[in-house]
């Protein structure tokens, strides 16, 4: 009963506290109530309290409806990006790293586990995939093209497999492979691990 109370108050502080720009309006509005407050008691609720409440609450308003404002559109940039992907493969008995992928051009959040999977098949062929999966947060990362930077969304996860005893055949036939390949260039081998499978283009 009591955890059920706990929880009850909490979810509610958790999700304000995660919600960056809600909170800082929430603590600007309450530092205005503060301020009125003050007011209020030296005024004795007159009619010198509107004079400071209306100022206060239109200046409440306009910063509001800017915050909102900045939010819609830095979300709207933000989608408008190129989304990219970087997979990290760790062998999940010594916890060393096998290869990586860096940059793989993404289409969406859904494709992130199939697409990195699918890479990693390129590399090791028929993978087992041990049970942890680490996914990082998204960044906005700037990147030159052209001569010119733009910048990038950038998606990091981290697989973790078990690897077979055919493990140094398999990155040498890749790596063999690999120098066909037109927009992206391999580094490394299978005795100089990780093997990097970059981008170029």
């Amino acid at each position: 009963m009591i955890q059920n109370i706990i929880n009850w108050f909490c979810r509610p502080l958790v999700a304000i506290w995660h919600s960056k720009w809600q909170t800082f309006v929430l603590f600007l509005m309450f530092a205005c109530l503060v301020v009125m407050y003050g007011r209020f008691r030296q005024s004795g609720f007159s009619q010198s309290v509107w004079e400071v409440l209306d100022p206060v609450a239109g200046i409440s308003a306009f910063i509001l409806s800017l915050v909102i404002l900045f939010n819609q559109a830095y979300a709207r940039w933000e989608e408008s990006l190129e989304k990219q992907l970087t997979v990290h493969f760790i062998n999940s008995q010594n916890d060393t790293e096998i290869a990586i992928v860096e940059q793989a051009y993404l289409s969406g959040e859904s494709d992130i586990r199939p697409w990195a999977q699918q890479l990693g098949s390129q590399i090791f062929g028929t993978m087992k995939l041990d049970m942890n999966w680490d996914e990082a947060p998204p960044k906005i990362v700037p990147e030159s093209h052209r001569g010119r930077t733009t910048f990038a969304k950038l998606y990091e996860t981290t697989i973790y497999i078990q690897p077979d005893d055919f493990l140094k055949e398999k990155i040498t036939k890749f790596v063999e492979n690999g120098k066909s390949f037109k927009h992206s260039i391999i580094e490394g081998n299978a005795d100089n691990l990780p093997v990097r499978w970059i981008r170029t283009t």
